[in-house]
């Protein structure tokens, strides 16, 4: 092997490590993982990918990601003074309820929740026939 050759090959050996670097890190800087407290659904180019335990590819421009919270979070509900029950035999009755919820580890359940808390579908349906005169706004704020 003569020193032009061997120039040659150490040239494209190098060239062939710098695209190397390069791959691996734009791979590297599009890859999202999803952590045990954080899912996170994919949209955009080519539908929708729900993501719990794993990672994807995400491309700043095709992809929009979503974070899902996976943590239980406390919603508390409290009916006191003028918003007091009054029970079948006309007493007030002070109460403070707490809910514990959690979003499931399942695609669907995700994918459920993700839709829930896009903002451009309005506020989220309660659905518990009690607290239907409760307002979006204090129960939004009570979890947070």
């Amino acid at each position: 092997m003569d020193a032009q050759t061997f120039g040659a090959f150490l040239l494209w050996l190098i060239i062939a490590a710098i695209v190397v670097v390069i791959a691996v890190y734009i791979l590297r800087w599009l890859y999202r993982r999803s952590t045990k407290e954080t899912a996170f659904v994919r949209t955009g180019f080519m539908g929708e990918k729900v993501v719990v335990n794993g990672g994807a590819f995400v491309i700043p421009v095709l992809h929009e990601i979503t974070p899902v919270n996976m943590n239980v979070l406390r919603i508390e509900v409290r009916r006191e003074d003028a918003l007091a029950l009054i029970t079948r035999n006309r007493m007030r009755v002070d109460l403070i309820a707490e809910f514990f919820v959690r979003v499931g580890a399942h695609r669907e359940l995700v994918a459920a929740a993700e839709d829930d808390q896009d903002p451009a579908k309005g506020p989220r349906n309660i659905g518990a026939e009690p607290a239907k005169d409760l307002s979006w706004w204090d129960w939004f704020w009570s979890w947070l």
